[in-house]
């Protein structure tokens, strides 16, 4: 570690010595050559390496360090004390000028004073970096960080200060990369993995209505697999894809219906089943969250029961249907979206009262060509409109 340190007292005041030679020629210091600049620019970086080691604080170790440097210059070039003052004066001008020829060309510089690296970028930014890995980076867009910086950048534990809200974690290269916690404004919230800035890996992201995922992300995407719950009862566990659930998952209804199976975009989608409480169970093909070749049991609320087949592909559709009152039916039926299916086609119906009806339905009523047989034996066939008996 000396032997660099060495080297870089050695290498750096042969170039600083330049500077200091022109300086000290412009306040018209006599001098018998470029060898007193070297001697008296390489005691002024052992001495301000010394102050920044033992007094890292600027506020302390700039005076020292300027004061050391004064009586150096004028001891070593023999100059006096206000020519020596000049001299680094004039010394601090160019490396301003300097600095902002760098700043244009290169887009950031950065300065050592004291045990704090002074870095400014051209786009406004800057950034404090002490000896010891701590710094500030204020930037133009209004972001701050406070934690360890390493030339000019986040790196390691910090905190980010911006317009939408708040990250503090772990950073690599300026970005977040790690651990961390990601808040915003809104109030929503992210606890988990980072990569180049980015949610990548295991997190959990909290939002402000109170829903809440578990599980893996991909460049700020749910991707993988995870749980999200709502506050309405809603939760589903399994696949995501592109921040969409899609996939193998269980999605559970706030009304306490459960489907396992096939998932795109957070709707049954593929093959699945779907049960309830009240003993449902739909089995087959789902398109869009709605059942598009289905069969199974289904029961509603008001006590009706059906057991058969729910095609929406243009096939037929029908089974058994009892109802609360007693009836019961077997045949074809119309598939209706969220109520009771309608006896439609050719089926049979039987009454509590012992009636039994062969023959065709329409929209749920007896229509068409039909035979109804009486408890008493008595019979009417023919055409049936509208529950009527039309005549032969």
């Amino acid at each position: 570690m000396l032997g660099l340190l060495i080297i870089w007292w050695v290498v750096g005041s042969a170039i600083l010595a330049v500077p200091v030679y022109i300086a000290a020629k412009i306040v018209k210091v006599n001098l018998d050559g470029y060898g007193w600049a070297f001697i008296a620019t390489l005691l002024v970086s052992i001495v301000q390496t010394a102050v920044a080691k033992f007094v890292p604080e600027a506020i302390f170790g700039l005076p020292i360090a300027i004061l050391a440097s004064v009586l150096i210059l004028s001891v070593t070039l023999g100059a006096t004390l206000p020519k020596a003052s000049l001299i680094l004066v004039i010394l601090a001008v160019m490396f301003v000028i300097l600095g902002f020829v760098a700043i244009e060309l290169g887009g950031r510089t950065t300065l050592n004073f004291y045990g704090h690296a002074y870095s400014f970028s051209k786009d406004g930014s800057y950034s404090v970096d002490t000896e010891g890995g701590h710094g500030e980076i204020n930037s133009s867009d209004g972001r701050h960080f406070s934690g360890n910086v390493v030339d000019g950048k986040p790196n390691g534990q910090g905190t980010l200060s911006s317009l939408d809200g708040t990250y503090a974690g772990e950073f690599r290269d300026g970005l977040p990369n790690g651990q961390g916690t990601e808040t915003w404004n809104d109030g929503a919230k992210y606890v988990g993995e980072f990569r180049n800035g980015k949610p990548d890996g295991q997190g959990t992201e909290t939002l402000p209505n109170g829903s809440k995922y578990v599980g893996d992300w991909k460049d700020s995407r749910k991707s993988g697999q995870g749980t999200i719950t709502s506050t309405d009862g809603m939760k589903y566990v399994g696949g995501w894809i592109d921040g969409a659930a899609s996939g193998q998952g269980t999605l559970t209804m706030p009304d306490g219906k459960v489907y396992i199976g096939e998932v795109r975009n957070g709707l049954p989608n593929g093959k699945g089943v779907l049960t309830s409480a009240n003993g449902s169970r739909i089995e087959g093909e789902w398109r869009a969250g709605q059942s598009y070749r289905t069969s199974g049991i289904w029961a509603d609320t008001d006590g009706t029961k059906e057991e058969g087949t729910w095609n929406h592909d243009g096939t037929k559709s029908g089974g058994t249907i009892t109802w609360k009152d007693g009836r019961q039916y077997q045949g074809d039926w119309k598939v209706v979206e969220g109520s009771d299916e309608l006896p439609d086609g050719s089926g049979m119906m039987k009454w509590p009262d012992g009636r039994r009806y062969d023959g065709q339905f329409s929209d749920g009523k007896l229509n068409g060509q039909g035979k109804m047989t009486y408890p008493n034996g008595k019979v009417e066939e023919g055409l049936w409109k509208d529950d009527k008996f039309a005549g032969q």
